[in-house]
């Protein structure tokens, strides 16, 4: 009886079965890696901008924010090591937090593609949908063919920066080419 059970329950070889788990494990993507890094980037150096803008040191800011100013110059270089408390409060010190452009276009990430874009976010979006509200939410392909139907309509002195990235990365993303 022994032997036929021993035929029931084969040996298992503990390493081929991990790595074949390691090799099922999801990899972080390059990509997204480089859009966070980008992301970070320019929230610090939105950061910077704002507060020389204001013109206060970075040592009074960082104490407002109440964190040295080792951290602070951390996240004017978009340091991912500094928590995300950290950068709330140097928002809300600078007063960027109250403008609740963190959910809106100013701090999309670069190469980053919005599964929703609103109208009102984006200018010259809505100078050429003037049919729509400001409040209506369109997917990226909506947005692109608006753009690419009516880029002769488009003033390029208007655009702004982040309007013409959402642009280039629309047509990067979705593959289409957008003139303006």
């Amino acid at each position: 009886m022994w032997p036929c059970l021993f035929f029931l329950y084969p040996i298992i070889d503990n390493n081929s079965i991990l790595s074949i788990i390691r090799d099922m494990q999801p990899v972080k993507e390059e990509v997204a890696e480089q859009a966070d890094e980008r992301w970070l980037r320019s929230l610090g150096a939105r950061l910077r901008d704002t507060r020389v803008s204001l013109r206060v040191s970075m040592t009074a800011a960082a104490q407002s924010a109440g964190v040295s100013r080792m951290t602070w110059h951390r996240m004017e270089s978009g340091s991912p090591s500094v928590s995300a408390g950290s950068y709330a409060r140097a928002l809300d010190v600078l007063g960027i937090a109250e403008s609740d452009e963190m959910a809106s276009a100013a701090v999309r990430p670069i190469g980053m593609i919005p599964t929703r874009i609103r109208v009102g976010d984006w200018p010259e979006l809505a100078a050429v949908a003037w049919s729509l509200q400001p409040d209506t939410l369109l997917t990226p392909r909506e947005a692109l063919d608006l753009y690419e139907r009516n880029f002769r309509h488009l003033n390029p002195l208007n655009l702004t920066e982040s309007e013409q990235a959402l642009i280039d990365d629309l047509r990067d993303g979705l593959g289409d080419d957008v003139r303006a």
